[in-house]
């Protein structure tokens, strides 16, 4: 068996998802996700996100997940990783990610049990599984109310959906300095030149504004027309957004999942360019065919 460890957001987990998925097909193994570990020291009090989803991996349950509690992000497992690392205690069925969007092809095709951590961010592991994701990442419950009744407007005309998220590190009034350090904040003055873009190739696009803060959202779009601004279930408001014909996506994997989800075989998906305060951090095979501002 292999499990694949789930953290971070719903952006987060939709790519090691895909990893995992990826993993399943080339090995054909057994591959089970870890929805616990990963969750019980984060930041921002996430948990578990797919479960709204037509995924086909299961979670893995307790005895499965036994021999992986040190990995729990607390210091003692922290302190018991590194001394895996260091001196090879045994436990070298444990794989991590050795760097930020890398891709390393041998992992899809280590044999016998494994227990993968990372964030998989990079295209190469997934694309040629589009089609299975596709399917997966639809609803497995279909939308009703009033996201149901954007669903059809969105459909129906020419949309264009817009993305904001509050700065990474915000959780309340509590501050997570690293996080602040590491990403780009993206203003006002992008999502300005980004809407007179696309307005120039599709003068007819109506704007739709998908956020989880409205009025961190507000005050960023003064100025900007746009048709209607939505703060609903992350799990509704992804599907909302790739079901738009064009994005303007934010340094997010959320926002990012949503125009790799869009269909529309003329999309156009502008982005911003920098997604790191570190210039050299960039998620090059994430940015191919986007334009960059």
């Amino acid at each position: 068996m292999k499990i694949v460890r789930l953290k971070g957001g719903l952006g987060n987990q939709m790519f090691e998802y895909a990893f995992a998925r990826r993993l399943a097909f080339e090995t054909e193994s057994i591959v089970k996700l870890d929805s616990e570990n990963g969750f019980k020291r984060d930041f921002f009090e996430r948990d578990y996100s797919l479960s709204n989803f037509n995924i086909v991996l299961a979670p893995a349950g307790d005895m499965e997940l036994r021999k992986y509690r040190f990995f729990n992000g607390s210091y003692s497992g922290r302190a018991f990783e590194k001394l895996n690392s260091s001196f090879k205690t045994g436990m070298n069925y444990i794989v991590k990610e050795e760097k930020y969007f890398g891709f390393y092809d041998n992992l899809l095709s280590i044999k016998g049990e494994r227990y993968y951590d990372g964030y998989w961010q990079n295209l190469n592991y997934f694309e040629c599984i589009r089609e299975i994701l596709l399917e997966e990442f639809e609803l497995n419950i279909p939308m009703a109310g009033k996201p149901a009744e954007i669903f059809a407007e969105i459909e129906g005309c020419e949309s264009a959906g817009i993305h904001i998220r509050k700065p990474h590190a915000f959780k309340g009034d509590l501050i997570d300095k690293r996080t602040m350090e590491i990403f780009e904040i993206v203003e006002a003055e992008y999502y300005i030149k980004a809407v007179e873009m696309l307005k120039l190739k599709v003068p007819e696009a109506r704007l739709f504004v998908f956020t989880e803060d409205l009025v961190y959202a507000n005050a960023l779009l003064k100025g900007i027309n746009y048709e209607k601004i939505i703060c609903g279930k992350q799990h509704e408001d992804m599907v909302l957004m790739s079901r738009c014909r064009h994005q303007i996506i934010s340094n997010s994997t959320f926002s990012w999942w949503s125009a790799w989800l869009n269909r529309n075989c003329g999309k156009i998906v502008i982005a911003p360019r920098y997604w790191f305060k570190d210039r050299n951090l960039c998620p090059e095979s994430l940015l191919k065919d986007l334009i960059l501002i």
